[in-house]
C-alpha cells in the first residue's frame, strides 16, 4: 500500500476507569466495523475516541463519565505516537503526548502535556498535531479558530447531528469557518493568497497614510515649490560654520579686553550644570550604543540559529525518507574509538545500547520534528521582539544625539563670559546665537525634506509592488478554482455513484429522487447537499433515512477522493457513527456497508474507515473488517 500525506490511522484505543482497563481494541488499515445491538455502547466508544483525538463539547453519557482517561495510539504519516486525555465534563481538557506506542507509554514518565488553547508561551495540542500532519500554517482571520475539534466536525459523522447538515452542529458556527475547514481538507485553499491579500491591504493602508503625511509636510512649506533643496541647505550650513568661526575668533579677542572675573561665578555654575547634563547624555548614548550592538549580535546569532534549526528539520525529514528507501544501515565500527561493534542483537542500538522497539526510530523522529518546529517558532517570535527593541533604541539614540549637540553648543557659548558693559561682546554673542538658531531651523528643514523624500520613495515602491501582487493573486485564484472544481467534482461524482447503488433487490431506488439524480451539489459554507434531477429541478429535502444515506455518501466520497488525489489534506481517515439511522431498512444499511467495503478494498492508498452498525452484513462479520466483540445482552462495549 502507498501512503499519501497527511495520513492518520488509529492503531489501538484504550479506555481506563481509574486503573482498570474497560476498553482495549486494535484497529487496522481499511474498514473497521464496531457492531452490536442498540443501547450497548457503540456510540459511547466513538464519543470517547473523538474526545481522545481532540474534539470538544462531546455529550458523554453516564457510562462514559465513569471512565477516567482515553489512550489513542495512532500513526501520523506512518509514525507512531500515543495521545492521553482526561474524560471530564469540564471543557478544554489538555492532551498529553508520548512519542511511541501505548505499551511503552504506560511505563514511561516522558509524556508532554499541551493545552487546548495556545498562549504566548505554549502551543496547543491542535498546533502540535497539525505540525505533525504537515498542515501549512493557516494565516487567515479564522486561524485561531482552526483546531482539531473543528476538523473532526467534518472528518467524523456524529449520529446525533442533524441529518441534513454536513458538519456536526455547534453554537456560534459560521459559513466562513466551515468553508475554511472544507478548503483546507480538500487541499484547494492556498495560504499564499491570504498572505498576498493581507499584504495588499496593508500596502494600500500604508499608501493612504503616506499621502496624508506628505500633504501635511507640504502644508508646512505652504507650496510644493517651497520644499527645500537639501544641497542648498548643506551649502548654507557650511557658510554658517565659516561665519561662526570668524565671530568666535572676534569674540575671543574682545574677551581679552574685558574683566575676566565679571559674572564668573554665575557662569561657572551654569557651565557645571550644563557639563553634568552633557555627561549624563553621553553616558546614556554609550549605554544605548552598547544595547544596539548587543541586539545586532543577538539578531545575527539568532538568524544563524534559525537557519541551523530549519536545516536540521529538513535533514531530519530527509533521513526518515532515506531510511524507508535504503532500510537500516548496520554500523560496524564505533565512530569514537574505532572498535568493532556487536551487531548481533537487532533489538539493541549498536551505539547507545538502548532497546529499539518496532517504532522507536519513527517515534523519535516525530518527537524531534515537533521540538524543532517549536524551537523555530519560539526563536522567530524572539527575533520580532529584538527587531522592535532595535528600532526603539535607534529612535532613542537619535533623540539623545540631538540633545547632546544642543548641550554642547550651550556649553561652548557659556564658556565665553560676556561683560554687560561691553556692547561688542553682546553683539557678537547675539550674532552667534542667531547663526545657531538658523542652523537649528535649517537642520529641521533637512529632516522634513529627507522625510518627504523617503515618504515619496516609499509611496512609489508601493505603487510598483501592488500590480505585481495582484498578478500573483490572480494566478493563485486560477489555481484554487481549478483545484476546487476538481476536488468538489470528485466528491460529487462519488456521492452520485453511491446513491445510484442505493437500490433494493429488485433494482428499485429506495429514494426515488436518487434514481433521477444527474448531479450532486454541496456547499461547505451553507452546510448542505442537494441534487439536480434529470428534469433540471433542484431537490434538497428527502426522507430522513435518505438524508442519512446522502450524508454517509458525502463523507465516504470525501475520503475516497483523498485517496485518488494527493493534493487533498484530508488525512485519509473517517469515522461514521451508525451507518443506519432514522428507521433505515436492514437491507438498505447492509447494501451501503458492502458498497463501502468493496470500494475500500480496491484502494491502493493507506486509509482507515471506522463505522458502527447494529445491522452488519453477514459477509462482513469477519475479523478482516470487525473490531472486538459483537455487543449484545450483558456484553457492553465498556467493561465497567
Amino acid at each position: 500500500m502507498m501512503m499519501y500525506k497527511p495520513s492518520l490511522q488509529i492503531s489501538r484505543f484504550v479506555v481506563l476507569k481509574k486503573n482498570k482497563t474497560v476498553f482495549d481494541e486494535q484497529f487496522h488499515n481499511g474498514v473497521n466495523i464496531i457492531r452490536g445491538d442498540n443501547g450497548h455502547g457503540k456510540s459511547t466508544v466513538i464519543n470517547l475516541l473523538v474526545h481522545g483525538l481532540g474534539e470538544e463539547r462531546v455529550n458523554f453519557n453516564s457510562s462514559a463519565l465513569q471512565c477516567s482517561f482515553t489512550y489513542v495510539e495512532l500513526k501520523i504519516n506512518g509514525k507512531t505516537l500515543t495521545l492521553r486525555r482526561e474524560i471530564s465534563e469540564t471543557a478544554l481538557r489538555p492532551m498529553a503526548m508520548f512519542w511511541g506506542n501505548y505499551e511503552d507509554g504506560i511505563k514511561s514518565p516522558d509524556w508532554e502535556l499541551y493545552p487546548y488553547k495556545s498562549t504566548d508561551k505554549t502551543i496547543s495540542f491542535s498546533q502540535v498535531l497539525f505540525n505533525l500532519l504537515g498542515f501549512p500554517e493557516v494565516k487567515t482571520d479564522l486561524s485561531s479558530k482552526l483546531t482539531m475539534h473543528q476538523l473532526l466536525r467534518l472528518i467524523c459523522k456524529d449520529q446525533m447531528a442533524p441529518v441534513y447538515r454536513i458538519f456536526k452542529a455547534e453554537n456560534f458556527d459560521s459559513g466562513d469557518l466551515r468553508e475554511e475547514i472544507g478548503g483546507l481538507l480538500c487541499g484547494y485553499n492556498d495560504d499564499d493568497l491570504y498572505t498576498i491579500n493581507s499584504r495588499m491591504r496593508d500596502l494600500l493602508e500604508e499608501k493612504k497614510e503616506l499621502s496624508k503625511k506628505i500633504e501635511h509636510i507640504r502644508s508646512i512649506f505652504q507650496e510644493v515649490e517651497d520644499i527645500p533643496d537639501i544641497q542648498k541647505i548643506d551649502k548654507r550650513l557650511r557658510e554658517i560654520g565659516e561665519e561662526r568661526e570668524i565671530l568666535c575668533k572676534k569674540l575671543q579677542e574682545e574677551q581679552k579686553r574685558v574683566n575676566p572675573e565679571e559674572n564668573a561665578n554665575e557662569k561657572i555654575k551654569q557651565s557645571e550644570q550644563i557639563q553634568n547634563n552633557l555627561e549624563e547624555v553621553n553616558r546614556k548614548i554609550k549605554e544605548v550604543n552598547s544595547a544596539i550592538n548587543n541586539i545586532i549580535f543577538e539578531l545575527q546569532d539568532s538568524d544563524d540559529f534559525i537557519k541551523y534549526l530549519k536545516t536540521n528539520l529538513k535533514n531530519l525529514e530527509e533521513s526518515g525518507e532515506m531510511q524507508k528507501v535504503l532500510g537500516s544501515i548496520d554500523i560496524v565500527i564505533c565512530p569514537a574509538c574505532f572498535s568493532s561493534l556487536d551487531s548481533s542483537d537487532k533489538n539493541i542500538c549498536q551505539l547507545c545500547k538502548n532497546k529499539i522497539g518496532s517504532n522507536t526510530r519513527d517515534s523519535n523522529i516525530l518527537k524531534l520534528k515537533q521540538q524543532l518546529i517549536y524551537q523555530i517558532k519560539e526563536s522567530t517570535i524572539l527575533q520580532k521582539i529584538r527587531d522592535d527593541k532595535y528600532e526603539q533604541n535607534r529612535k532613542w539614540l537619535s533623540k539623545l544625539a540631538s540633545e547632546q549637540k544642543k548641550l554642547q553648543i550651550e556649553l561652548d557659548n557659556n564658556l565665553c563670559p560676556v561683560s554687560s558693559q561691553n556692547t561688542i561682546l553682546e553683539t557678537l554673542n547675539r550674532q552667534i546665537g542667531s547663526l545657531d538658531k538658523e542652523v537649528e531651523t535649517l537642520e529641521n528643514k533637512i529632516l522634513l525634506a529627507q522625510n518627504i523624500e523617503k515618504l515619496v520613495l516609499r509611496k512609489s515602491e508601493i505603487s510598483a509592488e501592488i500590480p505585481i501582487l495582484e498578478h500573483k493573486a490572480n494566478n493563485i485564484r486560477t489555481n484554487i478554482d481549478k483545484k476546487k472544481k476538481e476536488a468538489c467534482g470528485m466528491i460529487s461524482d462519488g456521492i452520485l455513484s453511491l446513491i445510484k447503488n442505493d437500490i433494493d433487490g429488485g433494482g428499485k431506488p429506495y429514494e426515488a429522487d436518487f434514481g433521477l439524480a444527474e448531479k450532486v451539489l454541496f456547499s461547505f459554507d451553507f452546510d448542505n447537499i442537494s441534487l439536480i434531477l434529470n428534469n433540471g429541478e433542484k431537490h434538497e429535502v428527502f426522507a430522513a433515512s435518505s438524508h442519512v444515506v446522502l450524508k454517509d455518501a458525502f463523507h465516504f466520497s470525501m475520503l475516497i477522493a483523498s485517496c485518488m488525489k494527493d493534493f487533498f489534506r484530508y488525512p485519509r481517515f473517517l469515522i461514521i457513527d451508525s451507518i443506519e439511522d432514522k428507521g433505515m431498512q436492514v437491507e438498505r444499511s447492509q447494501n451501503i456497508q458492502k458498497y463501502m467495503v468493496e470500494i475500500s478494498d480496491q484502494m491502493a492508498i493507506d486509509h482507515q474507515i471506522i463505522f458502527t452498525t447494529a445491522k452488519i452484513a453477514d459477509e462482513l462479520n469477519i475479523p478482516k473488517y470487525t473490531i472486538g466483540k459483537y455487543y449484545k445482552g450483558d456484553i457492553k462495549s465498556l467493561a465497567l
